[in-house]
């Protein structure tokens, strides 16, 4: 990492008379599809957030957004696959929206994450206002990497390089969950503080917990009783279909 300025396909045997030749056919590419899609083509979810950013900003912190490019042998140049939220006065962003990546096996694929710092909050506008920095990895770096987690220093356009902190990338390979949708409400009680939101987050296949949802913030008028909105997720999303699985609940006050 730096500063950032013939194919063999198997062939199904021959089939002697008519009748059955294309049910025969049929069954053959559906296993040969089959492969492709189970046992070649892995959905990946890529977490982000940063830590020990630059502050971009004067008289507040840096608002940050990242933004996810992937390259291919295919494409042969950086592809934008997604982007997170922005995150406001925050130095060590932890970003709720997730991207997510259909990984190749034995194909190399090139990712790349660039940083934004964001003046123009106009939804319209596009996050890719002051570049900050990026860093780049291959797919299989990351689901090799022990729990498959990345630390990588952002790279910037300075030579020489100066410090603008750190992305982290949590990559997570999701199943092919069912539809059963959850839909819960959360009240608190209890809390002094005017004004508090929580975080819903969910447990990866390596035990770590990543942040999935963040609510509005509720303020406290006349009682310490905070009502929050309904959600609606996916069981495959908060525990990938698995009724024991742990979910994290943080609560957070301004």
């Amino acid at each position: 990492m730096g500063c950032f300025t013939s194919d063999t396909k198997p062939k199904a045997a021959g089939i002697h008379g008519h009748s059955m030749r294309g049910e025969v056919q049929e069954a053959v590419n559906f296993v040969l599809n089959q492969g492709v899609e189970e046992g070649l083509i892995s959905r990946v979810e890529l977490h982000l957030a940063c830590t020990k950013l630059k502050n971009m900003d004067v008289g507040s912190l840096t608002d940050s957004a990242c933004v996810v490019h992937l390259k291919t042998h295919k494409s042969k140049e950086y592809m934008k696959v997604g982007q997170t939220e922005v995150i406001t006065d925050n130095l060590n962003p932890v970003f709720v929206r997730y991207i997510e990546v259909d990984y190749t096996f034995e194909e190399r694929q090139d990712m790349r994450i660039s940083v934004y710092d964001v003046d123009d909050f106009d939804p319209k506008a596009s996050v890719e206002q002051n570049f900050i920095g990026a860093v780049e990895f291959r797919m299989d770096q990351l689901l090799m990497a022990p729990d498959k987690t990345l630390t990588l220093p952002i790279q910037g356009p300075c030579n020489p390089p100066e410090n603008l902190g750190n992305v982290v990338i949590k990559g997570n390979e999701k199943k092919t969950g069912s539809r059963t949708m959850y839909r819960m409400q959360f009240r608190a009680r209890g809390f002094t503080q005017p004004a508090i939101f929580y975080r819903l987050n969910k447990q990866l296949t390596s035990g770590q917990f990543v942040a999935i949802y963040e609510s509005e913030t509720s303020k406290r008028v006349d009682t310490d009783l905070h009502d929050f909105k309904v959600v609606e997720i996916y069981s495959s999303e908060l525990v990938n279909d698995n009724e024991n699985q742990p979910a994290m609940i943080e609560v957070f006050s301004w």
